[in-house]
């Protein structure tokens, strides 16, 4: 019998891989409990941007969706107004 690979790759990008290791300390953890989306969940996004000293190099940082902010509370407000039946 053939063995059955585990992964299977197809198709080809011209951008690199990239492996991003993230580790928050148990404050940070307690901190993002406050990004809590209603349901329970924290949206980060993992943004890496290239070192203005050195081209070469990237800087990554993290950026975490806020759904208390001003503006997502008006975006709610605003969907809610257009998604209410006119009669």
């Amino acid at each position: 019998m053939a063995e059955k690979k585990e992964n299977v790759y197809v198709g080809y990008t011209n951008s690199p891989r990239v492996t991003q290791r993230i580790s928050f300390t148990l404050e940070e953890l307690e901190n993002l409990k406050q990004y809590a989306t209603a349901k329970g969940r924290v949206y980060i996004d993992v943004l890496s941007i290239p070192d203005r000293e050195d081209d070469r190099r990237m800087k990554a940082f993290c950026s975490v969706y806020d759904p208390n902010s001003e503006s997502e509370q008006k975006r709610r407000v605003e969907k809610q107004v257009v998604e209410e039946p006119i009669f």
